[in-house]
């Protein structure tokens, strides 16, 4: 939990997507799940 949570809010390092739509940390308050629903947590791509 401590990868993807800091004081219960989620770290910028990591992004989430439901039912294969990025969902932006702002709307991550307001979503509203429904049974079914596929939730996916990533790092952010990085590279160089």
């Amino acid at each position: 939990a401590d990868v993807i949570f800091d004081k219960l809010k989620i770290k910028d390092s990591v992004m989430v997507s439901v039912n294969n739509n990025l969902v932006k940390p702002s709307d991550l308050t307001e979503l509203k799940l429904k049974d079914g629903d596929v939730i996916d947590i990533m790092p952010l791509p990085s590279g160089g």
